[in-house]
């Protein structure tokens, strides 16, 4: 939520630095200051897009150099962001999915009420919880342990609504959910946890004695399957041998083929490239059709 806050007022406030830069440089070259607010504006919007495109378009392609070099094998450097890519396995015993009970070594689910339309609509946590069950990924490169828990994105829970519902209440009969107050510690312990075996459940609105269908509910699950190919993001450790956590660095596994998740990093950083040098073109036409004027 901060980085979402920061990011809708930072866009704006470039928008509009770049504007004014553009401003400035139309004034030394003799245009009245209030004949350049429209066209600063213009050309700052295209000039802002391009710029934006060209970050982006960087991060793509040292993505895709990062996963390049996880293909090819080139082993993890100590304290440095690393790319492993294998197979990911458990070490300790398999974890069972909230909402379809499927063996798995990391899940994270979330429960949500949405109710209303447009301006009126609100969308309220229910439940959420996470689970790691101490894990390694075997690399061309040799064997790593996760010692934090990543995010993951992945399909959803697998049979029809109502198996999800009854699979999550006998999950709920037998779990202890933190209360609502503690969901922030919880947070926090989730980040820094550092031994590989992690489980939380928050409960944020208390929906006891029995948990039912509630038709504005929204139910969520990621897992990871024992044996799932991985591209795994982190920091290496190697007095810990594997990924550990950094508050600098967030871990995550990308699931399927590497060199496949490669091609897609490289042609989105491509397409950006193409689109950034069209906005960029795009400003200069709008200036070079105001100066010329």
């Amino acid at each position: 939520m901060k980085t979402l806050v920061l990011g809708l007022i930072q866009g704006p406030v470039a928008w509009l630095a770049v504007s004014a830069g553009i401003s400035f440089w139309l004034q030394q070259r003799g245009a009245s200051p209030s004949s350049t607010i429209g066209v600063s504006l213009l050309a700052g919007g295209f000039a802002w897009a391009a710029l934006g495109l060209l970050v982006a378009a960087r991060g793509n392609w040292r993505h895709y150099v990062a996963l390049s070099g996880g293909v090819e094998g080139v082993a993890p450097i100590d304290g440095r962001p690393a790319v492993l890519v294998g197979t990911i396995e458990a070490d300790g015993p398999l974890l069972r999915a909230p909402f379809d009970d499927q063996p798995c070594v990391a899940y994270r689910y979330s429960v949500t009420d949405d109710r209303g339309q447009g301006r009126r609509r609100f969308i309220t946590n229910v439940f959420r919880g996470v689970a790691l069950t101490p894990s390694r990924i075997l690399t061309r490169t040799g064997t790593y342990r996760l010692l934090v828990v990543p995010e993951f994105e992945t399909d959803g829970a697998a049979g029809t609504r109502d198996a999800q519902i009854a699979c999550f209440r006998a999950y709920a009969d037998r779990t202890a959910f933190l209360p609502q107050a503690q969901g922030a510690d919880e947070l926090l312990a989730q980040w820094a946890d550092d031994d590989g075996q992690y489980k939380s459940d928050v409960m944020y609105l208390d929906v006891a004695p029995e948990i039912r269908d509630h038709p504005q509910w929204v139910l969520r699950q990621q897992r990871v399957a024992p044996g799932t190919r991985v591209c795994a993001f982190g920091i290496y450790s190697r007095d810990k041998g594997g990924l550990v956590p950094s508050f600098s660095s967030t871990a995550r596994l990308e699931m399927g083929d590497a060199t496949e998740v490669a091609n897609v990093q490289w042609r989105t950083a491509r397409t950006r490239l193409v689109l950034a040098v069209l906005m960029a073109a795009a400003a200069a036409g709008v200036l070079a059709m105001f100066l010329n004027a």
